[in-house]
Protein backbone atom coordinates (compact mmCIF):
# COMPACT_ATOMS: atom_id res chain seq x y z
CA UNK A 1 0.00 0.00 0.00
CA UNK A 2 1.85 3.43 -1.02
CA UNK A 3 2.05 6.10 1.66
CA UNK A 4 0.01 8.97 1.56
CA UNK A 5 1.78 11.97 0.29
CA UNK A 6 2.97 15.01 2.44
CA UNK A 7 2.38 18.28 0.67
CA UNK A 8 4.91 20.19 2.88
CA UNK A 9 7.87 17.45 2.56
CA UNK A 10 9.18 17.43 -1.18
CA UNK A 11 9.22 13.92 -3.52
CA UNK A 12 12.87 14.32 -3.67
CA UNK A 13 14.43 16.01 0.02
CA UNK A 14 17.74 15.85 -1.24
CA UNK A 15 16.77 18.34 -3.94
CA UNK A 16 17.05 22.29 -2.21
CA UNK A 17 15.69 23.85 -5.10
CA UNK A 18 11.99 22.82 -4.78
CA UNK A 19 10.78 26.03 -3.57
CA UNK A 20 7.39 23.99 -2.62
CA UNK A 21 8.44 23.21 0.67
CA UNK A 22 7.95 26.12 2.66
CA UNK A 23 10.66 25.53 5.07
CA UNK A 24 13.14 25.43 2.50
CA UNK A 25 12.07 29.25 2.42
CA UNK A 26 15.00 31.28 3.54
CA UNK A 27 14.15 33.61 6.77
CA UNK A 28 13.46 37.20 5.55
CA UNK A 29 14.89 38.33 9.03
CA UNK A 30 17.89 36.19 8.88
CA UNK A 31 18.25 34.69 5.49
CA UNK A 32 21.39 32.21 6.80
CA UNK A 33 18.38 30.76 8.49
CA UNK A 34 15.53 28.34 6.65
CA UNK A 35 11.94 29.83 7.70
CA UNK A 36 10.09 27.25 9.79
CA UNK A 37 6.17 27.84 9.84
CA UNK A 38 5.94 25.47 12.92
CA UNK A 39 8.42 27.60 15.08
CA UNK A 40 8.09 31.37 13.86
CA UNK A 41 10.83 33.42 14.30
CA UNK A 42 10.86 35.16 17.82
CA UNK A 43 10.15 38.86 18.09
CA UNK A 44 12.99 41.25 19.87
CA UNK A 45 11.93 39.70 24.10
CA UNK A 46 14.16 40.15 26.81
CA UNK A 47 15.49 36.93 28.15
CA UNK A 48 17.16 35.83 31.81
CA UNK A 49 19.70 33.01 30.91
CA UNK A 50 20.55 31.07 34.31
CA UNK A 51 24.39 30.00 34.49
CA UNK A 52 25.12 32.36 31.52
CA UNK A 53 29.07 31.95 32.49
CA UNK A 54 29.07 28.32 31.05
CA UNK A 55 29.76 27.38 27.78
CA UNK A 56 26.43 26.45 26.82
CA UNK A 57 24.69 29.47 28.96
CA UNK A 58 27.61 31.55 27.39
CA UNK A 59 26.67 30.58 23.58
CA UNK A 60 22.82 30.85 24.27
CA UNK A 61 24.04 34.88 25.54
CA UNK A 62 25.74 35.56 22.73
CA UNK A 63 23.09 34.27 20.28
CA UNK A 64 20.59 36.34 21.55
CA UNK A 65 22.46 39.48 22.22
CA UNK A 66 23.40 39.12 18.55
CA UNK A 67 19.88 38.74 17.32
CA UNK A 68 19.20 42.43 19.00
CA UNK A 69 17.28 40.55 21.95
CA UNK A 70 17.80 42.02 25.70
CA UNK A 71 19.31 39.30 27.91
CA UNK A 72 20.12 39.11 31.78
CA UNK A 73 22.30 36.44 33.20
CA UNK A 74 22.25 34.52 36.20
CA UNK A 75 25.06 32.71 37.57
CA UNK A 76 26.71 31.64 40.86
CA UNK A 77 30.06 31.25 38.91
CA UNK A 78 30.69 27.87 40.67
CA UNK A 79 31.65 26.73 37.27
CA UNK A 80 32.35 27.23 34.00
CA UNK A 81 35.04 28.61 31.57
CA UNK A 82 37.68 30.98 33.43
CA UNK A 83 37.69 33.10 30.56
CA UNK A 84 33.81 33.62 30.58
CA UNK A 85 33.91 34.05 34.62
CA UNK A 86 36.55 36.63 34.20
CA UNK A 87 34.71 38.64 31.16
CA UNK A 88 31.42 38.46 33.73
CA UNK A 89 33.07 39.94 36.72
CA UNK A 90 34.66 42.64 34.44
CA UNK A 91 31.29 43.53 33.11
CA UNK A 92 30.11 43.68 36.92
CA UNK A 93 33.01 45.93 38.39
CA UNK A 94 32.46 47.96 34.67
CA UNK A 95 28.79 49.18 35.51
CA UNK A 96 28.83 48.38 39.31
CA UNK A 97 32.11 51.38 39.23
CA UNK A 98 30.84 53.20 36.01
CA UNK A 99 27.14 53.11 35.75
CA UNK A 100 26.13 52.39 39.51
CA UNK A 101 28.61 54.49 41.46
CA UNK A 102 30.20 51.80 43.77
CA UNK A 103 33.60 52.85 44.40
CA UNK A 104 36.78 50.63 43.71
CA UNK A 105 37.43 50.38 47.54
CA UNK A 106 33.82 48.94 48.51
CA UNK A 107 33.47 46.45 45.63
CA UNK A 108 37.40 44.75 46.18
CA UNK A 109 35.86 44.18 50.09
CA UNK A 110 32.60 42.54 48.48
CA UNK A 111 34.25 40.35 45.97
CA UNK A 112 37.72 39.38 47.55
CA UNK A 113 40.09 40.55 45.13
CA UNK A 114 42.33 43.41 45.15
CA UNK A 115 42.31 47.18 44.37
CA UNK A 116 44.48 46.54 41.19
CA UNK A 117 42.37 44.08 39.64
CA UNK A 118 39.28 46.02 40.27
CA UNK A 119 40.48 48.71 37.93
CA UNK A 120 41.80 46.23 35.42
CA UNK A 121 38.58 44.47 35.58
CA UNK A 122 36.89 48.01 35.00
CA UNK A 123 39.13 49.07 32.06
CA UNK A 124 38.49 45.43 30.43
CA UNK A 125 34.75 45.16 31.21
CA UNK A 126 34.47 48.47 29.30
CA UNK A 127 35.87 47.35 26.71
CA UNK A 128 34.11 43.74 26.10
CA UNK A 129 30.59 46.57 26.47
CA UNK A 130 31.98 48.73 24.05
CA UNK A 131 32.77 45.63 21.20
CA UNK A 132 29.39 43.64 22.21
CA UNK A 133 27.14 47.00 22.46
CA UNK A 134 26.13 45.47 25.79
CA UNK A 135 24.10 48.10 28.37
CA UNK A 136 22.91 47.88 31.71
CA UNK A 137 19.52 47.51 31.92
Amino acid sequence: MPKPSNPSVPANPSNPSNSSNPSRLSNPSNPSVPANPSNPPIRQSSFLVTGGAGFIGSNIVEELVRCGHSVRVLDNFSTGKQQHIVNARSLLCYWAVRELGVSMSSLSRRLGISLPAISKSVTRGKQIAEDNAFKLA
